[in-house]
């Protein structure tokens, strides 16, 4: 997979949704065309960004914040940012090593500590969490047609906590 189709994947799994979402926050509000396709933009660019948040949690949050175990994504087989960071960045040698890794089974502890690891040296993890911030940033922007106010700021709020949160 490439990056490009792990963002196709979440611009029609969560961005959508948002996008959606918000667009109907605008027509209850009886926004202009304009404050419509400002929300609708906020809300792509916020479900990007929490998704590739969300992702990037499966492999450094605690077990009792997440609420799920570490790693379920990718002992599912799901590739995410992250991992396909790791996998464009690291050597051929790890490369091998990795994709065994991801066809074994079980998968063990020590496989997703050992990709961790690797994710640590590579910059996987910050990566991702900048691409992340990138979109919360891009999705705050896009509320620059509205004029300040508590509704605006809270907006903001949100697309700052999908990225700073921990669970």
């Amino acid at each position: 997979m490439t990056e490009a189709t792990y963002h196709q994947i979440i611009e029609y799994k969560t961005a959508a949704l948002l996008s959606a979402s918000c667009r109907l926050g605008g027509i209850i509000a009886n926004e202009s065309e304009e404050g419509k396709e400002a929300l609708s933009r906020y809300g792509r660019n916020l479900g990007i960004a929490f998704q590739v948040a969300d992702d990037t949690l499966d492999y450094v949050a605690d077990r009792a914040r997440l609420g799920k175990s570490p790693g379920k994504d990718i002992k599912e087989g799901k590739i995410t940012l992250p991992l396909l960071h790791l996998l464009q960045s690291c050597t051929s040698k790890e490369r091998k090593e990795l994709k065994k890794i991801l066809r074994k089974e079980p998968f063990l502890k020590r496989d997703f500590s050992h990709v961790i690891g690797l994710m640590e040296q590579y910059g996987s993890i910050a990566y991702a969490r900048q691409k992340a911030q990138d979109y919360a940033n891009r999705a705050k922007n896009d509320l620059s047609v509205f004029s300040d106010s508590v509704h605006r700021r809270s907006l903001c709020a949100v697309a700052d906590y999908v990225v700073l949160r921990d669970h």
